[in-house]
């Protein structure tokens, strides 16, 4: 059935292989998955043979098709992993050049050709030293790779709003970067195409009605969870925080969604410190100038800290509040200096808005006299910035709050006690230990 039924819907055919699979566990009727690869490769080989004429458009439409549906029961066995690499070798270089080409033969080919080649061609690489000819292989299964890299980069970035295709695509280009690490790097342009994909908006609505949709949805964020997961993938901007920027901000984002952002997130916490901590910085200032959301703004906050003292050691997370408050400020200077740049009209607005809530993050920390320095440092420099009468109003009183904190921060110190001879205020010194090299990097000047 599942080689040769071709009436399945693509919802009916998402879920068919995983229960196929799920039952063969619990039966242990492993000879199922043999026989239907056997059948397959057969199936294949039969079609492909009319496949192998130059002549592309003397191919009939209605043999491409059949192709196509064979594509995509091959993608799903390679998916689950019950493909080796020997098993594709006859395989891949035809569907290369159905996908290579400047227009894809059909709808169906689409949307499984392009992640079912890159699936081929990492297995192949992963497995090269087990093939015959290996060498070959090699070498034609990196160029392959490159080749598609590209395509499917160019093609995902001139794609209108279709989920479907772009679902291939993206997982295909993640695949890619996984499987030929050595070979293929991860530019500005591909992360920013990869993340503009799953930052869309309107994602999260047609999810909550659409449950083939939210598996697409869901799958993509697990590619993009393995990407970041992978350190020896270099990123090449800290545009995350664009994706990241929703969690807990869209109301209308399924539960589902909300989950699997949270897993982002802590993959990046857990892998990524360093990228988190400057997008967190980024998120923060940007939900806090979002007036249409301000009931969403302390959850979201509380939530992105809460999953930081979940995940870090406690020398981290008190370092990570500091870097956070120290970069927004950073940041605000940055956005002052454009802002002279700008228009009158839109000097007049309140850039400095985000002080409001500013001092939340260090309220629980004990400071000492160099991080004060440092801050003031850089509070002269928002200072002699400042355009508007209402920024200076903003920033004389987030000067009070810090000078207010400064205080408390010196009597903790002190230990300084109420009248019923009790300490009045606990604040949370600085973890003792050496800053790891990482930390070193990120954390030094503070």
């Amino acid at each position: 059935m599942f080689v040769d039924d071709e009436t399945l819907n693509e919802a009916d055919f998402s879920i068919l292989f995983f229960n196929i699979c799920r039952s063969v566990e619990v039966t242990g009727n492993e000879e199922l998955l043999v026989a239907a690869a056997l059948n397959l490769q057969d199936k294949y080989a039969e079609i492909a043979v009319h496949l192998l004429d130059r002549d592309q458009e003397r191919v009939q439409p209605d043999r491409l098709m059949e192709y196509a549906k064979c594509v995509r029961c091959i993608y799903v066995l390679l998916r689950h992993n019950k493909l080796r690499g020997h098993q594709v070798c006859d395989i891949y270089e035809i569907l290369a050049q159905q996908m290579l080409k400047i227009s894809v033969a059909n709808e169906c080919l689409a949307l499984y050709g392009y992640e079912c080649l890159a699936l081929m061609l990492a297995l192949l690489h992963r497995e090269r030293d087990q093939l015959v000819d290996a060498h070959e292989h090699e070498a034609r299964s990196i160029r392959l790779a490159e080749e598609l890299y590209v395509v499917c980069v160019r093609e995902m970035g001139n794609l209108l709003p279709n989920l479907q295709h772009g679902k291939s695509l993206f997982c295909a280009i993640v695949v890619l970067l996984l499987g030929m690490q050595h070979s293929l790097t991860l530019n500005a342009l591909t992360y920013d195409v990869l993340l503009q994909q799953l930052s869309d908006s309107t994602l999260a609505i047609k999810a909550r009605s659409d449950t083939l949709y939210l598996s697409y949805v869901k799958e993509m964020y697990s590619h993009i969870r393995q990407l970041h997961a992978c350190e020896s993938i270099a990123l090449p901007t800290y545009r995350i925080w664009k994706l990241l920027l929703q969690y807990k901000m869209v109301k209308t984002m399924p539960d589902c969604i909300c989950l699997e952002s949270k897993q982002l997130i802590e993959v990046l916490i857990n892998r990524r410190t360093e990228t988190y901590a400057h997008c967190l910085a980024v998120i923060h200032l940007h939900i806090f100038n979002d007036r249409t959301n301000l009931k969403c703004v302390p959850e979201a906050l509380a939530s992105h800290l809460q999953l930081v003292e979940e995940h870090v050691s406690a020398k981290d997370a008190w370092l990570l509040r500091l870097y956070v408050f120290s970069t927004s400020l950073q940041l605000l200077l940055d956005r002052l200096n454009v802002n002279r740049t700008e228009p009158v009209a839109t000097k007049q607005q309140n850039c400095l808005l985000s002080l409001r809530h500013l001092i939340e993050l260090v309220a629980p920390l004990r400071l000492e006299k160099h991080h004060f320095l440092h801050i003031a440092r850089l509070l002269n420099r928002l200072s002699a910035n400042a355009f508007t009468t209402a920024e200076s109003l903003e920033l004389d009183k987030f000067i009070t709050q810090i000078s207010a904190h400064k205080y408390r921060c010196e009597d903790d110190e002190d230990g300084v006690v109420s009248n019923n001879g009790v300490r009045a205020i606990r604040l949370k010194p600085q973890p003792p230990g050496p800053l790891a090299f990482w930390q070193t990097n990120v954390f030094s000047i503070l």
